[in-house]
């Protein structure tokens, strides 16, 4: 099921890996369903609860989607995270009053293999 939604190639984010979701669902509070055909991810991370953007259904479905996890979250303002290029496009088109904010705290990040290797001490510890 998992990998209907998630195999995406312009997902390539660790939280599109089932292996990631399934590993840190205990330490993080991590619960998924179905809904509407999206996949619906929720995280706590910090005593705070968030979602990650939603994955798979139709455009025209988002308003619904948002409305469940709306009454989910008894009404009050959630936090949607992980969102992708595509997914900010996607969500600005059926909501115009989102609020996009960036955290690159949060990005993924890449090593060079040369520079894996050669890490030295705790020159990158801080």
């Amino acid at each position: 099921m998992f990998e209907s939604y998630l195999s995406r190639p312009d997902q390539r984010g660790s939280e599109c890996a089932f292996t990631n979701l399934f590993v840190w669902q205990d330490c993080y509070g991590i619960y998924w369903t179905v809904v509407h055909d999206f996949l619906v991810i929720k995280v706590k991370r910090n005593e705070v609860d968030f979602f990650l953007q939603p994955f798979g259904g139709k455009d025209e479905d988002l308003p619904k989607l948002f409305a469940e996890i709306k009454e989910y979250h008894e009404g009050k303002p959630f936090e949607i995270h992980g969102i992708y290029d595509d997914g900010k496009e996607r969500l600005a088109k059926a909501f115009s009053e989102m609020e996009f904010i960036e955290d690159r705290d949060n990005w993924d990040y890449v090593y060079l293999r040369e520079k894996l290797a050669s890490l030295s001490g705790r020159k990158y510890h801080g």
